[in-house]
């Protein structure tokens, strides 16, 4: 082989074997040895981009070389590995010990882990797990990473969870996925999707000062499906932008049908993805809608998940701040539900920041870190909407915080828009 042929085998960042390398090298072991069991391991750097924001490019990829090594290096066992992609790394090797003895394999992995974050060059970060064992041979080897990945996925931010396995279930769940993929566009043409509002009130007052647009789908085959179920994968493959702007035209339209009826209305947000940010004429498109149904701009708010701008930031900025300037409120949701990053949370052009539900569940053993999340948001010239509310001992405690906006079932679970509209009105006579 020559010199060049080496270099085009592995990766140049981590010097692990690249995909494609992999994908050869675990045919031919199989090819060898097609009576064997085998077993595929997928992991990555959780929240990698972040990292990249906090320590800055070059301590990232210092860490990915780092990571790339410590999980290459496996004395004793005939392992191919991999960098599978950006801060993946993929492992495949014959089935060792008992496949049922997941406990064991997990304890020995995390065992691993730990010595190798003690020796890391940044600290606090996570390496999480996919296992795929017992590995279907007639499948193409990047299926068998698919199914891995799948596993990954189940427990993607999710704390005290390192390692998950794949199974039937996860199957399952993939088909149920291209199922929806499938029928998405039938659906949103056919109105299978609705709007559903959950209000918003002062904390002082009880007053009702807004609500939050929320989608919902009304499957022919699954019924009512939990957000939960389809929004993570319109992420993934874009169609949460057709499903936005759905979104967007309904309540600029229901607010039109309510003012006219001499109904007075309440702002309402609506939420926008990095998707949705990144289109061409992203504002222009909004614009359009809100001047057809001669709707106001301050009676629209958006609302930014954190991670939007965990990529091209600087590109991302100017954009919100245009929108800001147009008269639309901006505001950054599930905040303390990620990395929050304060230096990245100072220089975003931001009306409102909504504590995430997480905070609220556990009040009681949270309030110092709730308060000064509270102090944090004014001391910027924020609001602060609390999400999830539901009794009235956390309402109790989060108006003695000076908290703004209340959000939850306490006051309403979310509403279809004739219910809404109702909801309005009992409020206005009071």
């Amino acid at each position: 082989m020559e010199k060049n042929d080496i270099k085009i085998e592995y990766d140049e960042l981590t010097g692990v074997y690249n995909r494609n390398t992999f994908y050869r090298l675990a045919k031919e072991m199989i090819r060898k040895d097609p009576d064997a069991k085998y077993m595929l391991i997928l992991s990555d750097v959780e929240s990698f981009k972040m990292i990249n924001v906090r320590y800055g490019e070059e301590k990232g990829d210092e860490l990915l070389a780092f990571v790339g090594k410590y999980l290459s290096y496996s004395p004793g066992a005939d392992i191919i590995f991999a960098r599978y992609s950006g801060d993946q790394f993929v492992g495949f090797s014959k089935q060792v010990g008992d496949p049922e003895d997941e406990e064991s394999f997990n304890q020995n992995l995390m065992f691993a882990m730990e010595q190798m974050y003690e020796n890391a060059p940044v600290n606090h970060f996570e390496v999480k797990f996919g296992i795929y064992e017992d590995v279907d041979l007639s499948l193409p080897i990047s299926r068998m990473c698919d199914r891995a990945l799948m596993a990954l996925r189940t427990i993607k931010h999710q704390y005290g969870k390192s390692v998950a396995w794949y199974d039937q279930r996860m199957h399952q769940q993939y088909m149920k996925e291209q199922h929806i993929q499938e029928c998405m566009e039938g659906a949103l043409k056919d109105n299978q999707f609705q709007v559903y509002y959950q209000p918003k009130h002062d904390a002082k007052t009880g007053k009702l000062v807004g609500a939050e647009a929320l989608i919902r789908w009304t499957h022919p085959v699954y019924g009512f499906m939990s957000p939960a179920d389809f929004i993570p994968l319109f992420e993934k493959n874009g169609f949460i932008s057709s499903v936005d702007l759905f979104v967007l035209k309904r309540v600029c339209e229901d607010l039109k049908a309510w003012k006219t009826s001499g109904i007075s209305v309440v702002p309402v947000s609506v939420n926008a993805s990095r998707k949705d940010i990144l289109q061409s004429q992203f504002l222009e498109k909004i614009k359009s809608v809100l001047e057809g149904e001669n709707i106001s701009s301050d009676l629209l708010h958006m609302e930014i998940t954190e991670t939007v701008f965990i990529e091209d930031v600087e590109y991302l900025k100017p954009i919100i701040q245009e929108a800001r300037d147009f008269g639309i409120h901006i505001e950054l949701d599930d905040f303390g539900s990620g990395f929050s990053a304060l230096s990245l949370l100072t220089s975003l052009p931001l009306d409102v920041i909504k504590l995430d539900m997480s905070f609220v569940r556990s009040i009681e053993k949270q309030k110092m870190i709730i308060e000064n999340i509270i102090n944090i948001c004014h001391g910027l010239n924020c609001k602060m909407v609390a999400e999830g509310v539901e009794t009235e001992e956390q309402l109790a405690i989060l108006r003695e915080m000076n908290c703004d906006t209340i959000q939850g079932y306490y006051f309403s679970k979310p509403l279809p828009a004739e219910g809404f509209r109702e909801y309005i009105e009992n409020c206005n006579r009071l």
